[in-house]
């Protein structure tokens, strides 16, 4: 589905992933939010000809999607944009926080050969992936990173309303 319920019908566009089982008939699930992000792939499988939705891609959880300048959200897993890193060698552990849409700060704990080109790199790649709708600011620290109520690291944090 889209951002409005809609049913998504166009290949490669993304939505949240909505299901219904009447297996249960105490408590059956109708219109369950899984709280996931699919891309559509099509509705009739290829190799068989069997008509369901197919998914092309599962993107990651409806929570950990980042908004840019332009309204767009993007899949930040499992990788940020699932881009590569060389920089992510030399990080030790990191937080990425969002509090404006279009605006990402990066939380993190590096090693001693940590440099500004690292910083240059995660900033160019994933500014230049997004087409510039983003602004990426750094915070150093080794210890200032927020935690579950039970304690687990939270990779990133969206503090924009759905």
């Amino acid at each position: 589905m889209d951002d409005h319920g809609l049913p998504i019908e166009v290949k490669g566009q993304v939505g949240s992933i909505i299901g219904t089982s009447l297996n249960s008939f105490i408590t059956p699930f109708i219109r369950y939010k899984s709280g996931d992000l699919a891309t559509y792939g099509s509705m009739q499988c290829s190799s068989c000809g069997r008509q369901f939705i197919l998914l092309e891609k599962i993107e990651g959880r409806t929570q950990n999607v980042l908004i840019l300048n332009d309204g767009r959200k993007v899949p930040m897993f499992p990788v940020p944009f699932n881009i590569e890193f060389e920089a992510f060698k030399r990080i030790k552990k990191t937080q990425m926080i969002q509090n404006v849409k279009g605006q990402l700060i990066f939380k993190l704990s590096v090693t001693d050969d940590f440099s500004f080109n690292d910083e240059l790199e995660i900033k160019t790649k994933m500014i230049s992936s997004v087409n510039n709708q983003l602004s990426i600011s750094f915070i150093y620290t080794d210890n200032d990173f927020i935690r579950s109520e039970s304690g687990k690291h939270i990779y990133f944090i969206q503090n924009i309303p759905n």
